[in-house]
């Protein structure tokens, strides 16, 4: 979460003259929340899809009772066969760690003179 802050003082010098300080601080506590997370599974490339439970994508019930159950992704991943020798598919050990995150506090100062 992230709590910003404005502040202003306006101060009138004549009839026509103003002029305006300002503040705005941005992420105020310098919280840095993590925004995404790494989303790819798997280390290797390949153009085989690993359903739940092996089964491929269209092989109806048996796909949707393996999808609805939960299971251990990085063994299917790891033990899953491949395509002409190139081995099996390596769980990524960055799947689910942070990669960007909120912005550090920021602090705009300003001066406004309107005639």
């Amino acid at each position: 979460m992230q709590s910003d802050l404005s502040v202003g003082q306006s101060y009138k010098l004549s009839e026509r003259k103003n002029i305006r300080f300002s503040a705005n601080l941005t992420n105020v506590f310098n919280r840095r929340a993590t925004t995404a997370y790494y989303s790819q599974m798997d280390s290797n490339f390949s153009s085989q899809f690993i359903a739940p439970g092996g089964h491929a994508i269209f092989d109806g019930a048996a796909f949707y009772s393996a999808a609805e159950h939960p299971y251990d992704l990085a063994p299917l991943l790891n033990n899953a066969p491949t395509a002409a020798g190139t081995g099996p598919i390596t769980f990524n050990s960055q799947y689910g760690k942070p990669i960007l995150f909120q912005l550090s506090r920021n602090i705009r100062l300003g001066l406004r003179f309107t005639f």
